[in-house]
C-alpha cells in the first residue's frame, strides 16, 4: 500500500507535474538519501495517476525481499490488489510455484492484455540485494509493454544492467538536487507551519543550513517551535536518522567518512591523504552510489563535499585530538597546492593561528579582488591580536575589505595605520605606488560615503599612477562612473572606458564588472528606460549565478544588481519577481550595498508589504533602513526613507506622523542642499514631493508650487524621467485640490506619458491620495480632445473600477472604430497577414491597407502591435 499523505505535506507543483513525463517513460528512477521526501512525492504521483483513470500498483521492499522470485511474487500481488479481481487473486496461488523468468513472462503477458495504463511503484529499492533486484526486473524493463510505467524509489543507483536495453529518452531520473526545497518552498513550509512573521535573514539562514533537505527543515522547525529563540542546530531526529544510516555501513568506511567530513571540500588526492584509502576514486564513487549526501562541486567532477548537517554529524564522531590532527593535515596539503583560502580555513579550525596568519598574506588582496572580502573580515575578527603587526600591504588589503563591507570607520582606521607605517619608512611620497593605492582607497571611501564628486575628482588624479594595478584602476573607473551618475552627466557617464579584463582572470574582473553593470542599470532606470535597465541588471545576475553544483555564488555581489532589478520589476507591476529578488538579497545588500542599492531594496520591500496590506511589515523595513542610515551616516538614505514613511502614514491616515516626518525631511534638506539654487539635488526633490503630498492630504500649509515646478524642469533637463513623472503627478493632485482643473489635467497627462514610456505601471498607483487622482482621471476622461492613446495610458496607469468611468471609456471607444475595423484588429491580434485577412473577410488587400491606415489614425499608433494592445485594453476585440 502507498503511504498515506499527511495533512502537513506541502504541495510541490514543480515536482508533482512530472507525472506527465512519467506517463511518457518506461522507467522513472527517484533516488536520494533518506529524508528527501521520495515516498511522499511518489505517493503524490500515484494519486495523480489514479485521477487519470490509470491502474496503480505499489510495492515497498524490505531486507527480507532477497530473491527474484519473492520480489516478483509481491509485484504480482501488488498488481492484483490494484485490480481487486477474484481471478487475479487465484492466479497468485500458482505464481508462488514458478521460477522468476516464468513469473516475468506471465506478468508481461497479463499487463500487455490490459487496456489501462499501469503504473508500478517500487519503494525502498535499496533494501533488496542488487543481484536479486536486477534479476527480478530485467525482463520487465526489457520487454515492458507501452502501457507499463515503472517508478523505482531508493537511495542507491539501480544496477547498471537494467539500463542496458533502454533508450535514453525512455528513462526519467529525479535526484536529490531536484528534490531539495528551493527558497520559495522553504518560505511556504514556514507559513504552513504557523510562522506568520518570517524574517528574511532567518529564512536564508535556515535554507542555507539545511540546503533544502526536507527532513532537516521539518526537524529544525519542530526544534525552533519547542525552544523559541534557540538556534536550529542538528535536531535529535536527524541525528537518529543519520546514526541509522551509518549503522549499516562497514566501520572502516564510517571512519573514512568522518575524516573526509573534517574539510569543506575534497578531491581524490586529499581523500587519499586523509583516509589512507589505496583507491580514493573508487571510494568516492562508492559514496556516490550509496547516496551518502555527496555533492559534486564542479563540472569536471574533481571536487566534492558532504551536506553540512551530515558533515557536522560525522565530525562529532571524532575526538578533539583526531579532529585537530586531520584538519592540520588538510591545511598543510592545501598550502602545498597554494589553495590559500582553504589552508587558512583549515588552520583556523585546527587552532593553528600562526600558520593561518602566514597564509592570509598570500591571499588577502586576492579575496578583495574576487569580491570575497567578507571572508577576509571574518579572519580579521578571529586573528585581531595576531594581525596588529602585519606588513602595510596586508593592512591595506584589510582596509579595502572593510571599505567594501561598508565599515567606513574601520577602513579609515586601518588606512591611517598604513599611512603612518609608510611615513615611518619614508615611503609616503607621490613617487611610491603604495601612496597612490592609499589615495585610491580614499577615493573609493568618499564615493561610498555618498560624496561622489570628491571621490570622482580624486579617482581621476590617481588613475595615471596605478596603470599596473588593473583591479584598482577598474575600481577607480567605477568611482568616476558613480560621480557622473550622481550629477546626471550622461554624456560623460556613457563615454567612460569599459572594465579592464586583461590581464585579469575572470574572477578578478567580475567584482568590478558587477559594480559597473549595477551602476549602468541604475542609470538607465533613472532615465526611465526600464527594458534596457532590466536587460543590463539581468546580465549582471547571470554573471554571479553559481556555475557548479555547490551553489556557491557571489551572494554580496549578486545583491547589488538584484536590489535595483527588484525596484524595476516592482514598478513594472511584476510583484512576484520583485518580492523574490528583494527577499533573497536584502540581507546581503546590507553587507556590501552602496547607498542607492540599499535605498532601492528597502523601499521596494516596504512597498511590497504595503501592497499586501501589511503596513506593519512596511514600517519594519523603513525603520531597519533608518537605523542603517544613521549607523553609516547617510543622510540621503534617511531622506528617501522619511519620504516613504510619509507615504505609508498618509495611506494609514496618520497625519501627525506624516507631518513630523515632513518636518524632519525639510530640516535634512536645509542642512545638506547646496547654496546654489540652480543645482538639482535629491534633497530638494524629496522635500518638494513631501510638501505636495501633505497639501493634497490637507495636513500642511500650501506647497511652494514655483519651487516644485522649478525642480520639475531641472529634473527634465537632467533626463531624470522617473523623478519628473512623480513630480508631475503630485503637482496634478495639488492643482486639482486648488481647483485649477485644466492645469491639473495637463500635469496628469504629462505624468502618464512619462510613466507609460518607461513601463513604470505602478508609479502612479503608489502615490498617496489615490482617490484624488481617480477623481482627476474621471474629469480628464470628459475631455473630447483626449486621444485613444491617452485613454489607454490612463486606463493602464490609473485603473478605476468606478462604473461611470468604465461606461465613459466604453462609450468613447465604441464610437472610435467601425465593425469592419474591429474585425480587422481581431485578425491582427491573431498574427494574420494582409493577404490572409483579405481572404477571410472577402475583400482586397488594398482595402485592408486602407482599414489599417484608419485604425492607426484613430488610435494614434504607428504599428499593428500597438493597435492590437490598445484594442484589447479597451475591450474592442
Amino acid at each position: 500500500m502507498p503511504p498515506r499523505r499527511g495533512r502537513g505535506n506541502l504541495p510541490r507543483p514543480r515536482l508533482e507535474q512530472l507525472i506527465d513525463q512519467i506517463a511518457e517513460s518506461s522507467l522513472t528512477v527517484l533516488k536520494a538519501p533518506p529524508g528527501f521526501g521520495k515516498s511522499t512525492l511518489a505517493s503524490a504521483w500515484a494519486q495523480a495517476a489514479l485521477a487519470r483513470g490509470a491502474q496503480v500498483a505499489w510495492l515497498t521492499l524490505d531486507e527480507a525481499d532477497d530473491s527474484p522470485e519473492r520480489i516478483l511474487l509481491y509485484v504480482a500481488a501488488a498488481i492484483a490488489q490494484s485490480q481487486a479481481v477474484e481471478a487475479e487473486q487465484s492466479l497468485l496461488k500458482n505464481f508462488a510455484l514458478l521460477p522468476a523468468e516464468h513469473l516475468s513472462t506471465l506478468l508481461l503477458n497479463d499487463l500487455g492484455r490490459r487496456e489501462q495504463a499501469c503504473f508500478l511503484f517500487v519503494d525502498d529499492c535499496h533494501c533488496a540485494p542488487a543481484e536479486a533486484f536486477a534479476a527480478a526486473f530485467d525482463q520487465l524493463i526489457r520487454y515492458a509493454p507501452d502501457n507499463l510505467h515503472l517508478v523505482f524509489c531508493g537511495r542507491n543507483d539501480l544496477p547498471a544492467s537494467l539500463y542496458a536495453h533502454l533508450y535514453s529518452d525512455a528513462c526519467l531520473e529525479v535526484d536529490a538536487g531536484q528534490l531539495r526545497f528551493d527558497l520559495d518552498e522553504t518560505r511556504d513550509l514556514l507559513l504552513r507551519s504557523g510562522f506568520a512573521e518570517i524574517d528574511a535573514g532567518d529564512l536564508l539562514d535556515l535554507h542555507r543550513s539545511t540546503q533544502g533537505w526536507i527532513a532537516a527543515l521539518r526537524a529544525s522547525l519542530l526544534s525552533i517551535r519547542q525552544r523559541p529563540g534557540a538556534s536550529a542546530r542538528l535536531p535529535k531526529s536527524i541525528s537518529g536518522l543519520l546514526d541509522e544510516l551509518l549503522k549499516h555501513l562497514p566501520p572502516s568506511m564510517v571512519e573514512q567518512l568522518s575524516r573526509l567530513a573534517c574539510v569543506d571540500k575534497f578531491n581524490t588526492e586529499l581523500t587519499a591523504r586523509l583516509t589512507g584509502h589505496p583507491d580514493a576514486r573508487a571510494l568516492i564513487d562508492e559514496l556516490d552510489r550509496l547516496q551518502l549526501f555527496l555533492s559534486c562541486l564542479d563540472d569536471a567532477g574533481d571536487w566534492f563535499s558532504f551536506h553540512p548537517l551530515f558533515r557536522e554529524h560525522l565530525r562529532r564522531r571524532l575526538s578533539p585530538v583526531q579532529l585537530s590532527y586531520t584538519l592540520s593535515l588538510a591545511a598543510r596539503w592545501f598550502a602545498d597546492q597554494q589553495l590559500w583560502t582553504d589552508a587558512v580555513r583549515s588552520a583556523l579550525s585546527a587552532g593553528d593561528n600562526e600558520s593561518a596568519q602566514q597564509w592570509i598574506a598570500h591571499c588577502a588582496m586576492d579575496l578583495v579582488e574576487r569580491g570575497d572580502f567578507i571572508i577576509l573580515l571574518d579572519w580579521q575578527r578571529q586573528l585581531r591580536d595576531h594581525l596588529l603587526q602585519s606588513p602595510p600591504q596586508l593592512k591595506l588589503a584589510m582596509a579595502w575589505a572593510s571599505g567594501l563591507a561598508m565599515t567606513h570607520s574601520n577602513s579609515l582606521h586601518l588606512l591611517s595605520e598604513v599611512e603612518a607605517d609608510l611615513a615611518a619608512l619614508g615611503r609616503l611620497e607621490s613617487t611610491d605606488a603604495l601612496f597612490w593605492e592609499c589615495q585610491a582607497l580614499h577615493a573609493m571611501l568618499k564615493a561610498l560615503g555618498d560624496d561622489g564628486q570628491a571621490g570622482g575628482e580624486l579617482a581621476i588624479r590617481c588613475l595615471p599612477h596605478l596603470s599596473n594595478r588593473p583591479w584598482i584602476c577598474n575600481t577607480l573607473l567605477n568611482v568616476v562612473c558613480f560621480s557622473h551618475l550622481s550629477a546626471s552627466r550622461w554624456e560623460a557617464f556613457y563615454s567612460l572606458p569599459p572594465v579592464i579584463c586583461e590581464p585579469l582572470e575572470r574572477s578578478r574582473y567580475l567584482f568590478n564588472q558587477i559594480y559597473r553593470l549595477s551602476l549602468v542599470g541604475f542609470g538607465e532606470s533613472l532615465q526611465g528606460r526600464f527594458s534596457q535597465a532590466a536587460a543590463i541588471l539581468e546580465e549582471a545576475l547571470r554573471l554571479t549565478t553559481p556555475v557548479n553544483a555547490s551553489g556557491q555564488g557571489h551572494s554580496v555581489l549578486r545583491a547589488l544588481p538584484a536590489s535595483f532589478l527588484a525596484a524595476v520589476r516592482y514598478l513594472q507591476g511584476r510583484e512576484e519577481e520583485a518580492a523574490q529578488l528583494s527577499l533573497e538579497n536584502i540581507e546581503f545588500a546590507k553587507l556590501g550595498g552602496f547607498l542607492d542599492c540599499i535605498a532601492s531594496v528597502y523601499i521596494t520591500a516596504s512597498r511590497l508589504s504595503s501592497s499586501h496590506s501589511s503596513h506593519q511589515g512596511a514600517r519594519y523595513f523603513l525603520e531597519d533602513g533608518e537605523r542603517l542610515a544613521q549607523t553609516r551616516q547617510w543622510p540621503r538614505l534617511q531622506a528617501y526613507l522619511l519620504l516613504e514613511r510619509i507615504r505609508v502614514s498618509l495611506i494609514d491616515h496618520k497625519q501627525h506622523e506624516a507631518q513630523a516626518c515632513a518636518q524632519q525631511l525639510e530640516q535634512i534638506q536645509t542642512d545638506h542642499s547646496a547654496p546654489a539654487t540652480d543645482n538639482f539635488t535629491d534633497y530638494q526633490y524629496l522635500a518638494s514631493l513631501a510638501a505636495l503630498w501633505c497639501e493634497t492630504a490637507g495636513i500642511s500649509r500650501p506647497a511652494d508650487l514655483v519651487q516644485a515646478q522649478k525642480i520639475y524642469k531641472l529634473a527634465a533637463g537632467l533626463n531624470q524621467r522617473l523623478k519628473q513623472a512623480r513630480l508631475a503627478a503630485s503637482l496634478a493632485q495639488v492643482y486639482w485640490v486648488r481647483q485649477q482643473k485644466e492645469t491639473a489635467v495637463t500635469c496628469l497627462l504629462e505624468a502618464c506619458q512619462l510613466a507609460d514610456h518607461s513601463g513604470a505601471y505602478r508609479l502612479l498607483k503608489d502615490l498617496p491620495a489615490t482617490d484624488c487622482l481617480q477623481q482627476l482621471t474621471r474629469y480628464a476622461l470628459q475631455d473630447k480632445r483626449l486621444s485613444q492613446a491617452r485613454l489607454a495610458q490612463l486606463q493602464r496607469l490609473i485603473p478605476d473600477n468606478n462604473t461611470a468611468t468604465q461606461q465613459t471609456i466604453q462609450a468613447r471607444t465604441a464610437i472610435a472604430l467601425t465593425s469592419k475595423e474591429r474585425n480587422v484588429l481581431e485578425l491582427v491580434s491573431h498574427g494574420k497577414s494582409n493577404k490572409e485577412m483579405a481572404k477571410l473577410l472577402g475583400i482586397t488587400p488594398e482595402t485592408i491597407k486602407s482599414h489599417m491606415k484608419n485604425i492607426f489614425s484613430k488610435l494614434k499608433v504607428d504599428s499593428r502591435a500597438q493597435a492590437a494592445v490598445i484594442a484589447k485594453a479597451h475591450g474592442l476585440i
